[in-house]
């Protein structure tokens, strides 16, 4: 399963009155790269395109990202089921598994704790919309790319870790099959799927 580390950049936090209006990606091998323009339906459809059949995303926040960009699709006649069938990989979600009283989480925050340098403020997106400086949008995603790849690399571990018991004793409750290595973040993305599915 190939590993894409996604970041999306919005005019605001409502997909319901806000749109996207950059998306960054990166595979294990690349560099970050973006897929920025003013008609957000073009640009989804090339996100589309660049996406890889079963490909895992890893983002921070990314439930965000995933519910911001599926309502986005419905809104223009795209079908958002590749996105839903992939495998999700949440950093700020791996965290706060290990850390659960930290409420506050972003990404500049876990970045300057382990030393790594954030340049741009997302904040500053919306005002850059407004003046169509697109260089600073795409820098700004860009750079959130590659600290989400190098955030990665920090927190595999997390990722890695075995199953817990009682993981693996309520997938079997569920009647879902698992193999015997599954993860704690495979267990917990069956269970949640499980649960989304039962009647």
């Amino acid at each position: 399963m190939p590993k894409i580390f996604l970041d999306i950049e919005t005019t605001g936090l409502s997909p319901l009155v806000h749109r996207v209006v950059c998306i960054g990606m990166a595979d294990e091998e690349k560099e970050p790269g973006t897929i920025i323009g003013e008609n957000e339906r073009d640009l989804l459809l090339k996100f589309w395109e660049a996406l890889p059949d079963g490909a895992e995303l890893v983002g921070f926040n990314l439930s965000f990202d995933i519910g911001f960009l599926t309502l986005r699709c419905l809104r223009h006649g795209i079908s958002p089921v590749k996105l839903l069938a992939a495998g999700k990989t949440d950093l700020s979600k791996l965290v706060r598994d290990i850390v659960p009283g930290e409420r506050y989480m972003s990404l500049a925050r876990l970045a300057k704790f382990f030393g790594i340098e954030k340049r741009t403020d997302g904040a500053a997106i919306p005002d850059a919309w407004e003046r169509r400086d697109l260089n600073a949008i795409q820098e700004h995603c860009e750079e959130d790319v590659a600290i989400v790849k190098t955030l990665w690399q920090i927190l595999r571990p997390l990722a890695e870790e075995p199953a817990s018991q009682a993981q693996k004793n309520y997938l079997k409750d569920l009647g879902v099959p698992f193999a015997p290595g599954v993860t704690k973040q495979q267990a917990s993305q069956l269970i949640d799927k499980a649960l989304r599915e039962a009647p």
